[in-house]
Formats: structure tokens, sequence, C-alpha cells
């Protein structure tokens, strides 16, 4: 054999490794894109959640405040 016959075997074998690699990378691109939709949409939830409970912590103090004796005892002064 002559390397004349070996290097288009060769460019084959590197042509379609090469095709494998790329094949592969785009899998993997659109796993890593399919994984990033449900990542975010948990930071949405988490964040949703947060508000949810500081909103619902915020009416309970001021629901309390009003039954507070000290504040009570402001608003008699700023008012008298």
């Amino acid at each position: 054999m002559t390397s004349d016959k070996l290097e288009p075997a060769l460019d084959d074998r590197c042509s379609e490794a090469c095709t494998r690699a790329g094949t592969f990378a785009l899998l993997l691109s659109a796993v890593a894109i399919a994984l990033l939709g449900p990542i975010v949409a948990a930071n949405v939830r988490s964040a949703l959640l947060d508000y949810i409970s500081n909103r619902l912590a915020l009416k309970e103090a001021v629901d309390q405040i009003q039954t507070n004796p000290c504040w009570q005892a402001l608003i008699d002064e700023r008012a008298g």
C-alpha cells in the first residue's frame, strides 16, 4: 500500500470522528438548553413564594401592631 491509498482512508476516519464529535456537542447543547427552562422556572417559583411569605408576614405584623400597648401609647401621645 502506498501513502496515497492510506490518506483517503485516514481522511474518511477523521471526517467521521469530527462528525460524531459535532453531533455529540449539538446533543449536549440541546440537553443543556432544555435543562435551563426548569431552572429558571424554579427560580421564579422561589421568588414568588418568598414574596408571598413576606407579604403575609407584613400583614400579620400590621394586624398585631394595632393591639400593641406601646403602639397605642405612641398614637395617644401623638393625638393628644
